[in-house]
Order: C-alpha cells, then sequence, then structure tokens
C-alpha cells in the first residue's frame, strides 16, 4: 500500500443488525477529502435490498426456532416500497440500461409485479431487433424469467408470476441460436436459455403446474443437446430438475410410458450413460408406491412414546399428508420441521425419524438408556412437539471388537443410500408423492409449497400410478 494513512481512503462503516440505515440516508454518506457521494441509483436500492436479505438471516437464521415469515415478509416489501418511491420522485436517479433490470427488482421486492413486468418490458422495446441486439435482449428476459420464478414467492404469488414467466422464457427460447459476434456470445445466451427454463420447471413445481413443467421439459432438451459431451452431462445433472419433472410424469395416466421416453432422450443426450441420474432414478422407484411402514422403538410426543425391544409401525393411509425427515440430533432443520407442522395444524404430520448409535457421548449406553436421554433431549432441549421415531436395534459385533446398533430396515426401504438428509412426502392416501431436500430457507419455502398443494389436492388425488 503506497502513501500514508491520512491518504487512503475512509472505509464505510460497518452497519449495526438491529439499526440498518433509513433509506432516505443509504448512499447519501460523503466521503472525506473530497469524495462524491454514491450516485443514486436501482443497482444502489438493489444492493441495499441484498443486504438487508442478510441482515435479517442473521437475526433469523434457518436454524432458528423462531421465524416470523409475515413480518420479515413485510419489512422486505415496506424498504422496497421505500426505495421505489425514492427512485421515481428524485431527479436525475439514474434508471436506464442495466439499471432498469435492477429497478424491475425493485419493484418486485416491493411486490409491484405488473410495474415490474412494464419496467422490463419497456427496457426491451429499446433494444435493436435480430441478432444485433440478442446478447442484450437475452440478458434483460432471463432477468426477468429469473424474477418472476424467485424462490422467495409463496404459492399464491407464483401462481400470478408464473405466466409472466412463461411468456419472457418464450421470447427467450426465440433468439437465434448462431451468428453472434463471438463464441462467449453464442454461449451466453444458450446457458440463459437453458437457465430460464429451467426456472420456469421449478416455479412450476413448486405449485404443482405438472402441464407447465411437462411442457419447458420437452422444450429445454433441444438447447440442453446444443450444448458439448461434458457440458451436457453438467447440465441434466445439475440444471435439468429431473426427480420434479419425473415425479410429474408418475402422476399421468400413462406416467410409465412417459418417464421411459423421457429416459430415451436422456440416454440418447449422455451417449447412453444414465449412471450420472442413478440415485435419483432409485428414489423414484418409490414414487406413486406405498409408503413402507416406519418401524421404531419409540414414537415419542404421542401414546406410544416408551421403549419397548420390539419396534413397532403406525399406520400412514389415515388422510394425513406427512413429512417424513430422516436424520439425528444436530440437523439444522429441526426448527423447520417445527415451523411446518406449525403451519398446518391439521390434515399434516411431520415426523423425524432417528435412530441411535449405541452411545451418549462418550458412555456406552443400552438402546432403552438412550432412547430415555433422547427424549429428555428432544423434549427439554430442542423443544420439539412433533413426533419422533427412534428405532434402537439391538447392538451386534462389529470390527475390532465394536458393538453398533443394528441398521434400520427402514434405510433400505426408503433407499437413504442415495437420498441422505432428505425429506419424503406422503399423501393422505399412503402414497409416496415425493423426496424434497431440506437444507436452507429456500427449500423450507419450497417444501412448504408442496405440502399446501398436497393438502389442498387429497381429494382429486391422482390414480395410483403402474410401475409394471
Amino acid at each position: 500500500m503506497h502513501g500514508n494513512a491520512q491518504e487512503s481512503l475512509p472505509l464505510p462503516i460497518p452497519r449495526v443488525l438491529q439499526a440498518p440505515p433509513t433509506v432516505a440516508d443509504a448512499g447519501s454518506i460523503v466521503a472525506e477529502h473530497g469524495v462524491a457521494a454514491v450516485p443514486l441509483t436501482a443497482t444502489l436500492a438493489i444492493a441495499d435490498l441484498r443486504l438487508y436479505d442478510q441482515e435479517l438471516a442473521t437475526l433469523f437464521p434457518f436454524s432458528a426456532a423462531y421465524y416470523p415469515e409475515d413480518s420479515i415478509r413485510a419489512l422486505v416489501r415496506t424498504r422496497a416500497q421505500e426505495w421505489l418511491t425514492r427512485l421515481t420522485t428524485t431527479p436525475g436517479a439514474n434508471l436506464t440500461g442495466r439499471h432498469c433490470i435492477s429497478f424491475a427488482e425493485v419493484a418486485s421486492r416491493a411486490e409491484q409485479d405488473t410495474m415490474a413486468r412494464r419496467v422490463f418490458d419497456t427496457c426491451l422495446a429499446a433494444l435493436p431487433q435480430g441478432r444485433t441486439g440478442a446478447v442484450a435482449r437475452s440478458m434483460v428476459l432471463a432477468a426477468a424469467v429469473a424474477q418472476f420464478t424467485a424462490s422467495r414467492y409463496d404459492s399464491v404469488r407464483l401462481v400470478r408470476t408464473l405466466p409472466m414467466a412463461e411468456a419472457f422464457a418464450t421470447q427467450l427460447a426465440a433468439l437465434p441460436a448462431s451468428g453472434y459476434g463471438t463464441r462467449s456470445d453464442s454461449t451466453d445466451v444458450l446457458y440463459r436459455q437453458v437457465d430460464a427454463m429451467r426456472g420456469v420447471m421449478r416455479a412450476a413445481h413448486a405449485v404443482h403446474a405438472s402441464s407447465n413443467l411437462l411442457r419447458s421439459a420437452g422444450q429445454i432438451l433441444p438447447f440442453i443437446g446444443r450444448l458439448g459431451p461434458g457440458e451436457r452431462s453438467d447440465a441434466i445433472v445439475y440444471q435439468f430438475p429431473y426427480p420434479e419433472v419425473a415425479t410429474a410424469m408418475l402422476e399421468l395416466p400413462h406416467g410409465r410410458a412417459t418417464l421411459d421416453s423421457l429416459h430415451a432422450r436422456l440416454s440418447a443426450l449422455l451417449d447412453g450413460d444414465l449412471s450420472a441420474l442413478q440415485g435419483a432414478m432409485a428414489a423414484l422407484a418409490r414414487i406413486g408406491q406405498s409408503a413402507p411402514p416406519i418401524l421404531a422403538h419409540a414414537w415419542l410426543n404421542t401414546s406410544d412414546s416408551l421403549y419397548a425391544e420390539r419396534p413397532r409401525t403406525h399406520a400412514f393411509d389415515d388422510g394425513a399428508v406427512r413429512v417424513l425427515f430422516f436424520d439425528g440430533l444436530g440437523s439444522e432443520a429441526l426448527p423447520a420441521l417445527e415451523r411446518i407442522q406449525r403451519r398446518f395444524p391439521t390434515g399434516v404430520q411431520v415426523l423425524l425419524i432417528t435412530k441411535t448409535y449405541g452411545a451418549i457421548g462418550q458412555d456406552i449406553a443400552t438402546p432403552a438408556e438412550e432412547v430415555s436421554w433422547l427424549a429428555k433431549y428432544y423434549k427439554d432441549y430442542r423443544h420439539l412437539t412433533m413426533p419422533i421415531a427412534i428405532w434402537a436395534g439391538t447392538k451386534i459385533a462389529g470390527e475390532y471388537g465394536s458393538h453398533r446398533p443394528a441398521p434400520s430396515p427402514v434405510d433400505t426401504a426408503y433407499l437413504l443410500h442415495w437420498m441422505p438428509s432428505k425429506c419424503v412426502l406422503v399423501d393422505g392416501h399412503g402414497i409416496v408423492r415425493e423426496y424434497c431436500m431440506l437444507r436452507t430457507r429456500t427449500q423450507e419455502v419450497q417444501l412448504t409449497h408442496r405440502v399446501e398443494a398436497l393438502v389442498n389436492g387429497l381429494h382429486s388425488a391422482p390414480a395410483r400410478p403402474s410401475h409394471q
């Protein structure tokens, strides 16, 4: 570093989480030594709103027992509305070029979706047609799709914004496949097309819009086929939502044949090698089938809580939608499970499925002793009220003189070697409907959407697909 400390620019003052600056103050601090203030732009507004998101996430993390979802949504909406007012009433605020995309995001965060759509349309109208403006158009269109399929939206809002996203995704898909100035431009457009259709598929899946999901799945595969061989594999494994698409297919009257057709197309894209999808395909074997019974030696928070040497099972086919979560003591998802249970006090049962490990800390323990300790831990320390199924297998001899509890047959029945730390959704008819992740706040919101859709669709459940 050249010069002394007196000549260096001052560092910004760190924010205090409990008291972030007001919208009127944000960006208005003038640095010392004559450095100009930060210009007022929509990009500045988005930077502030994203930092505000991080502050709220720090105050109320995914692992927190309490997450005031409605209050947080109202806080973000209010701050975004304040930014929207400031941007539209301040002379000279820069709302051109890339700032238009940021301005549309501010409007969307203020839950002014119609305004956001108009901003994107205005931005697109200012760009040249044909290949000349295709790269810039692809960037705006991809941003619009991402904005209207955001995972932070609840299911009611996604239903409203999904048609907007599909309209912009259709425009993006229609852009020419070649003829750009550089190979990088062509690749950027292609990846934006793939990402946009993936976003539409995930939003459609979140609200169980199966026809939209399958239509987008048919559209995305030709674009994936234009990628190089190695890129195709990555796109299918990481960008093509295979479990969601396959789940929707299995709900169709001839779902198995439709899924076989998808496998053939994916196999052709992967040069006949479907091993990358082996785990997801294995789990899908359970979808549409009766949920395997859960065997447990104790069912905490039920009338069957006491440990018994012989495991017992509880029936699923009783009209309740179930969220089965397989994990152990330290899972950060436990508060999220409690939040989901509170959100659906009737018609839904969240069930934690765990097991003993043969010891309490460093002390070797019998199954009965460990179950007794776990009961106290979950009740007094974690304050869980949901039912908890504990497998406490008899200890069996292992290598080097060790003795470990016998593994639970449930692990094999639910293919947990392929799907660790997963939720399994079971509908009110006792049928496995889906495998879902639950490791982040976003995934909690998505899982809530799916549970809500199952609850609302109980009386019109699709026919059980054939797995002959």
